[in-house]
């Protein structure tokens, strides 16, 4: 009985560890395993040329994200295993063709007039008296009757179908008239609408700041106090950190750029030149002051550590005057 109950109990023990194993083997790959990512775009010479691919990935690609843009159409696609969560289907699809069935009614054509021959023969060779007993002509008429039927029905099946195909394809060519918005006007209304909502957000920033005129004293308090100072150091520390570790670690641009006017683009090479120190050494861009050139492509890659994001938030959490902010920031009426 004790050798029984030793042996459950090492069986028990077996399962517990191997469940603890794969729990910890869970957690460290979660933990060290980087998310990847990558994004590559090229354009030549028209923004109608455009093309953009990004790509996320983790667990080599057992959870996978990917969004392009290619030819004016998006695309996006999320992947969890062997499953797809979420894709979007390309727009277009063919026509389905409408078969009539031409060759089903040769046949009962063809079938109709072997009946009426057949019917002939048997009449002439039969006297008259059978034939008017056997074969009246009752019979023939019907029979033509039920060809005529036929014909009709035939016919205005075909032109159900016709008018059914008209209406399909004048449908696909309404889809396809709206369809056929240039890519400049969709960016456009896309870029206008962003600046709309950028308006609207600066309306409350302008709104809170005059909520904020009358409680003067308690925000010059509030941003002197030597807690909050402190727990703004941290944070701004914290932020360099999660920028610096989120940056891309290989960055490569080559492109050709002109606008024409000269000092427009000497204009755009000055702000370019700005983001060299952050690009790298891998970029190429050559300036054509004479025309008006949009080439070139992008790529750009990186991955984020999950035990290093985590690392951030515990020093954050773990931070005493970062929780009194928060909790002061919570107690503020604005």
């Amino acid at each position: 009985m004790l050798h029984i109950l030793l042996l459950i109990l090492k069986w028990i023990g077996i399962v517990l560890a191997v469940f603890l194993l794969l729990v910890l083997l869970l957690i460290n790959l979660g933990l060290f395993v980087p998310i990847r990512y990558r994004a590559d775009a090229s354009c030549q010479n028209d923004i109608e040329t455009l093309e953009a691919e990004f790509e996320l990935s983790w667990m080599w690609k057992l959870f996978f994200l990917t969004a392009c843009w290619k030819k004016g159409k998006a695309d996006m696609k999320i992947r969890i295993g062997w499953k797809y969560l979420f894709s979007e289907e390309k727009e277009g699809k063919s026509e389905e063709k409408i078969e009539v069935p031409e060759e089903k009614e040769e046949n009962d054509l063809q079938k109709e007039k072997e009946e009426q021959k057949f019917l002939k023969e048997q009449k002439e060779s039969l006297p008259p008296e059978k034939t008017n007993r056997s074969l009246p002509e009752n019979n023939v008429q019907e029979q033509a009757e039920k060809r005529e039927c036929r014909q009709e029905k035939t016919e205005s099946g075909i032109d159900k179908e016709e008018e059914e195909k008209e209406s399909f394809t004048a449908d696909r060519r309404k889809a396809g008239g709206r369809k056929k918005k240039p890519l400049w006007d969709r960016m456009k209304e896309k870029i206008s609408e962003w600046i709309e909502s950028c308006k609207s957000f600066w309306r409350k920033i302008l709104a809170i700041g005059r909520n904020l005129r009358g409680k003067k004293e308690q925000i010059e308090s509030f941003l002197t106090d030597a807690s909050h100072r402190r727990a703004f150091c941290s944070l701004k520390r914290e932020v360099r950190r999660f920028l610096g570790h989120v940056s891309p670690k290989d960055v490569k641009i080559v492109g050709k750029i002109g606008l024409e006017d000269p000092y427009m683009t000497g204009q755009a090479l000055a702000v370019l030149g700005m983001l060299f120190p952050f690009l790298g050494e891998n970029t190429v861009i050559v300036p054509d002051f004479e025309n008006k050139v949009l080439e070139g492509s992008v790529h750009i890659e990186g991955k984020i550590h999950n035990f290093r994001m985590l690392a951030i938030l515990w020093r954050l959490i773990k931070d005493r005057d970062v929780r009194k902010i928060i909790i002061d920031i919570k107690k503020l009426k604005w």
